[in-house]
């Protein structure tokens, strides 16, 4: 190790620290929110096309003419055939009647003349009745066949013109003028697809499946919706990379699952106005899931890897390195003032200091054995159940279901009067830590050791201890990191902080592709004075110098 290594430049950015709006991209397909083949629905030739290639089209606008001769000639014959039986049911309305009057004329007659008459003409005449009833039943049934078939020939007959069912843009036809087109046909005569709004299909994936599933599951009502605008709003991102204008909604999301993807489907709308958007165009969609209070935030290049760790290099007020193991958590993209005071989205990583360093320097703070025992010393009690007494200010747990309850319980309210127990039911949880931990807003021991040293989080603490005062004043190693792990291994072994870094400010520029981290175990690369986007060593080599070479 040499202790006088030269000041080697790096540049350096403010470790940002704010609540910002976990967000992912889901890549997705556009089309029309009413979407169809048109199809004949009878078979003939295709007499005319009434629409151009592309065009924008409305409802009830004809697209397609098949020749209707054929139809036209069915349909003539079928009315031709309703008049026939139409004229039959006339003649046989008139036989009945004819019949109906002889039987009435032959009962006068036998009826003033008994005999007059012999008994079978009666009988006959009232057979031929009963006959030509059957007979103008059947002509009417005739006449209902008739008027259904004239129905269908003219149902036919309109199917020869083709309409679009709803107003959209129509695409290329498949078929040419003069083909015979049927309704078994393969292919469409074309498609149709609305245009305002767009509907986008999508399936989020990965780590955030649960918490789409968990954001769009009340969707179906529009109550959501209404009492949180925006709430299920997200960005189109276009294949050239540029934001679409407009905002597209959420408006359904699957019930369940994908058991072989494991994804969730999610349907969107975003308008159309200007028709730059069309159907089978392949998106990204770009939502908000959640939200993470006080992350910590870093350029993506900052963080670096050794041994299969990250690491993130800070410097000192006497500009000495100090490196931390830190949790990378997903990249976010908002809005970074720069050193010029210029203002620009770009993307940041979210990262987490590793928790077991911080429980290290948390009992190196308390001086205890365990963070449970540097919890309950520094409170000056004896176990969770008599902090949470304390903390709530109360003397015993019946007292402290009380005030859970806001109001008096009667003394049979706890069984056996086990008021601890009580507390535990009521509170639904399984230990008297989880309450406390719960009341305190605390992940674990280490949130309350750290507000009890007086610290707002625990990321301060861990600060502190290697050196920084407080979040305002950590900065972040962007570029340099290599030259900064090497002073960093200097310093350790000299036992103090004799090698220092010269900090330039980082300047965010217009976000491009990150560079994935090249690990310590891959064969070094010839530094060729490029930024080291993502760069990464192996600590436990860091005692060779380059002898003043960095370009970083």
């Amino acid at each position: 190790a040499q202790p006088n290594m030269p000041p080697f430049p790096v540049k350096v950015s403010p470790l940002l620290c704010q609540d910002v709006q976990i967000r992912d991209e889901w890549f997705g397909t556009l089309r029309g929110v009413e979407e169809t083949d048109i199809r004949p629905r009878v078979s003939g030739f295709l007499q005319s096309q009434d629409f151009k290639d592309g065009s924008l089209v409305k409802k009830g606008d004809v697209l397609f003419s098949i020749d209707p001769a054929p139809y036209k000639a069915a349909r003539d014959e079928a009315q031709a055939n309703l008049e026939a039986a139409r004229a039959a049911r006339e003649q046989a309305k008139a036989r009945l009647d004819m019949s109906v009057q002889d039987l009435e004329r032959y009962k006068k007659v036998n009826a003033a003349s008994p005999g007059a008459v012999a008994d079978k003409t009666v009988t006959d005449a009232a057979t031929a009745v009963q006959t030509n009833k059957a007979a103008l039943l059947k002509a009417e049934a005739t006449i209902a066949q008739c008027e259904a078939a004239l129905k269908l020939a003219e149902i036919n007959l309109s199917y020869t013109t083709i309409t679009a069912p709803f107003s959209g843009r129509i695409g290329i036809r498949k078929a040419s003028i003069g083909d015979l087109v049927s309704p078994e046909d393969r292919e469409p005569l074309v498609t149709l697809s609305s245009v305002e709004p767009m509907r986008v299909d999508f399936n989020i994936n990965g780590k955030l499946t649960l918490a789409g599933l968990n954001k769009f599951s009340e969707l179906g009502s529009g109550h959501r919706k209404a009492a949180n605008p925006g709430v299920d709003s997200f960005d189109l991102v276009l294949e050239d990379g540029s934001v679409y204008p407009e905002k597209g909604h959420v408006v359904s999301a699957d019930n369940t699952i994908s058991k072989t993807m494991g994804t969730l489907k999610v349907v969107g709308h975003v308008d159309n106005k200007g028709g730059m958007l069309r159907s089978g165009m392949p998106v990204r969609v770009r939502a908000g899931i959640s939200t993470q209070k006080n992350a910590l935030l870093v350029p993506v290049r900052a963080p670096l890897t050794a041994n299969g760790m990250d690491l993130l290099v800070l410097l000192r007020p006497d500009n000495a390195p100090a490196m931390l193991p830190i949790i990378k958590g997903v990249v976010v993209y908002i809005p970074v003032e720069g050193p010029d005071g210029q203002s620009s989205v770009q993307p940041m990583q979210i990262v987490n200091f590793d928790r077991n360093i911080i429980a290290s320097i948390a009992l190196a703070i308390t001086r205890a054995q365990t963070l449970e025992e540097a919890v309950l010393n520094n409170a000056g009690v004896k176990d969770w159940g008599e902090l949470l007494l304390k903390s709530n200010e109360v003397a015993d747990f019946r007292a402290l279901a009380e005030k859970m309850a806001g109001t008096p319980l009667p003394d049979d309210a706890a069984p056996n009067g086990d008021w601890a127990a009580f507390v535990l039911e009521q509170g639904h949880a399984p230990d008297f830590r989880t309450l406390v931990l719960r009341g305190a807003h605390a992940e674990d021991e280490i949130d309350l050791i750290a507000h009890a040293k007086g610290f707002k989080t625990p990321a301060e603490m861990v600060l502190q201890a290697q050196g920084i005062p407080s979040l305002a004043d950590a900065r972040v190693v962007v570029e340099g990191s290599l030259m900064a792990a090497q002073s960093f291994a200097a310093n350790n072994a000299a036992k103090n902080h004799a090698n220092k870094l010269t900090p330039l400010p980082f300047r965010y520029s217009v976000p491009q592709t990150v560079v994935p981290s090249v690990t310590a175990d891959a064969p070094a690369q010839e530094d060729t004075g490029s930024t080291g986007a993502n760069e990464s060593t192996d600590c436990s080599k860091c005692d060779e110098t380059d002898n003043g070479s960095n370009q970083h």
